[in-house]
């Protein structure tokens, strides 16, 4: 009876994990976007920003702020297509945003249509951003936002395609499209799915102190401590480190699910080209290319505003052991002026209130029974 009890509850909270969980469709949000990627705006006549017509489709151009193009009928699988540049690979983990703003020629037809971004990530990806009863059928602009509740392939997008009708053939169909926007909630700025949190498990670095002045600074100086921030100069590569576990550095064990993601809240001036966050263990002690976590420049906004940045080592196959040595270079251009609130290791989990949820479902579940 206890077996079975156990059971039909874990059966439960699977569940409900799985609905927290699922990707989502919106159709005109009333958010808008922010901190997003542009992948297309289209703002210059005649640039197609790297788009090319692949299969099913005549007449793409830009003009007016927009892509406009014309399905030509000849099968029901019409795409375009965008190679992102090696550099500019956009890091499409769980909680990723895709957003289309897309007019169709008016069609009662488009209801028997899905529409799909493919996205390469080592393999390509089909992701619907409106299934067949989602459809806009009234021939004005509409926004569709899709939010992927887990990792995109290898989570590094290197192409972009957009099938805007397939299971269906639409000869003649006109379409226009505004912008195509990418954000990756969490990683700058998250902004976490319903019931879901970060929990700050251990602290690499605060500075509520004037006496946190154990960080070892590289490139980087008139720095200070005060109000709960290190602000300093940072000339070029910048490094903030200790090594060794100098200096009171927490030995976090890195194989605890706790321990996957490395939370830095700051802010710097001018427009960077990148930050980084590298690590050695007690297993592999010192500092590699091979263990680090990355922001590349089109992912950091420039507006001079704290911003939160998330380092998801999930993935990396280094993160293991015990943490041991670590460097943070939190801007790359000289000079830059920054401000570090803090440096935390912790995991995105679920709110109390969603464990209560679940439980609460699981003894109805039982009671029922």
């Amino acid at each position: 009876m206890k077996q079975n009890i156990f059971l039909s509850v874990a059966m439960i909270i699977l569940i409900a994990a799985n609905l927290v969980t699922a990707d989502t469709r919106e159709v005109d949000p009333l958010t808008p976007l922010d901190n997003y990627i542009s992948v297309g705006e289209w703002n210059t006549p005649g640039d197609l920003e790297g788009w090319t017509a692949d299969n099913q489709i005549t007449n793409l151009t830009v003009a007016g702020g927009y892509l406009t193009g014309t399905i030509n009928g000849v099968g029901n699988d019409p795409w375009i297509h965008k190679t992102l540049a090696a550099g500019s690979y956009i890091n499409v983990k769980a909680g990723s945003i895709f957003e289309i703003r897309i007019k169709y020629s008016p069609d009662a037809n488009l209801t028997n249509a899905g529409a799909y971004f493919y996205l390469y990530a080592g393999a390509w990806n089909p992701k619907p951003y409106a299934l067949y009863d989602e459809m806009q059928i009234d021939g004005q602009f509409h926004v569709y936002r899709l939010t992927v509740s887990a990792n995109v392939g290898n989570a590094m997008l290197g192409h972009c395609r957009i099938d805007m009708t397939q299971g269906a053939s639409f000869p003649g169909l006109d379409f226009e499209i505004d912008y195509v926007r990418i954000k990756t909630p969490q990683m700058v700025d998250p902004s976490y799915r319903a019931g879901l949190s970060f929990a700050n498990m251990n602290s690499l670095a605060d500075w509520n102190s004037s006496s946190d002045t154990n960080w070892g600074l590289e490139n980087i100086d008139g720095e200070e401590i005060a109000g709960g921030y290190l602000t300093a100069t940072n000339h070029g590569d910048g490094m903030i480190y200790k090594y060794n576990n100098a200096g009171g550095l927490p030995a976090i064990d890195l194989d605890s699910a706790d321990n996957k993601i490395i939370q830095v809240r700051m802010r710097n001036t001018g427009a960077d080209t990148g930050k980084q966050f590298y690590f050695g263990t007690s297993a592999t002690p010192g500092l590699s290319g091979a263990r680090v976590g990355t922001f590349a420049a089109n992912t950091i906004p420039v507006d001079g505003n704290f911003h939160i940045y998330q380092f998801d080592m999930t993935d990396n196959t280094g993160w293991a052991s015990t943490l041991r040595d670590v460097r943070f270079d939190p801007a790359s251009i000289d000079p830059a002026y920054i401000e570090v609130d803090y440096i935390h290791v912790g995991q995105i989990i679920p709110e109390p209130a969603t464990f209560g949820f679940m439980i609460l479902l699981g003894l109805a579940f039982l009671r029922r029974k």
